[in-house]
């Protein structure tokens, strides 16, 4: 299947999957705290309380639009959306 946006693709692997929460999210970095990036997710008007963990090929910066993966019961930043 040919998807037109990343978040098309994650959508249709949660309803593939029947997951109860979706296994991919959008985000904002907000700040930085010890290199590593607060996020507020899409959708939501405040930002998270933790920093999260990244990829390592991935230098945050504020203000980008990363995707994150839901691992562990966490998530997980694979890097910037241009």
């Amino acid at each position: 299947m040919i998807y037109n946006s990343a978040l098309e693709r994650a959508q249709d692997y949660d309803k593939e999957y029947k997951t109860s929460e979706y296994a991919f999210r959008m985000a904002t970095v907000t700040a930085i705290q010890e290199g590593r990036p607060i996020i507020r997710f899409s959708g939501e008007t405040k930002p998270s309380q933790k920093p999260y963990k990244r990829l390592a090929a991935y230098n945050p910066a504020v203000g980008d639009k990363v995707l994150l993966a839901k691992l562990s019961g966490s998530y997980v930043i694979l890097g910037k959306v241009v």
